[in-house]
């Protein structure tokens, strides 16, 4: 009997491609033909991030320890590789980490590495993919915009921030990138013209 599929946290699409992230493997389909073909698969279980996990009854004097949320996302960048990005919060802080591994293919074994510079692009964690931030006008280059809400937790005002890589700093968009109605569900969107 085959096991039950896990469950899927985070896709992402681009070019005719469907990324798909559950907490073991990163999946990706072509949907470019007339049926869908897996044409890659990669564990991800060496760029989970850890969290303390008690098995078994939690006792009632641990019940008040703050607890630490992750969240995991599959970005597909502009040159179409895939990135895992973990954002992590403790409940104690108010401040977010963030860690992003690509797929190192250069010695023929596909594996995931570390990096800490996104270059000249930025993410959109929402969507899943990076821009490069000299095509958007306004958008900071090797930073991450994100929705806190994300994680659950209340905000006053615009949940929208930026996290830059370089200066290990957040800060929340000016008034003309995000806008004066509250932000609590905020999402992005790239509006793409044809021109004829």
């Amino acid at each position: 009997m085959a096991s039950p599929a896990a469950p899927v946290h985070a896709v992402t699409g681009s070019d005719h491609k469907l990324y798909c992230l559950n907490n073991h493997k990163l999946k990706i389909f072509n949907f470019s033909k007339e049926s869908p073909v897996q044409v890659f698969k990669i564990s991800v279980r060496g760029c989970i991030e850890r969290v303390l996990r008690l098995p078994g009854r939690i006792p009632q004097d641990m019940l008040n320890i703050p607890s630490t949320r992750v969240k995991n996302n599959v970005v597909v960048t502009v040159s179409g590789d895939a990135l895992f990005v973990s954002s992590i919060r403790s409940s104690m802080s108010k401040t977010w980490s963030f860690k992003i591994y690509k797929i190192d293919s250069s010695k023929g074994i596909n594996k995931w590495e570390e990096i800490v510079s996104l270059g000249d692009e930025e993410i959109l964690l929402g969507l899943g993919i990076t821009v490069l931030a000299k095509d958007i006008g306004g958008i900071k280059k090797n930073s991450i915009y994100f929705n806190a809400t994300d994680f659950e937790d209340e905000h006053d005002g615009n949940d929208v921030f930026i996290y830059n890589l370089d200066a290990k700093t957040f800060e929340q968009p000016h008034q003309f990138v995000s806008s004066s109605i509250p932000c609590s569900n905020a999402l992005w969107f790239l509006p793409i013209f044809k021109r004829e």
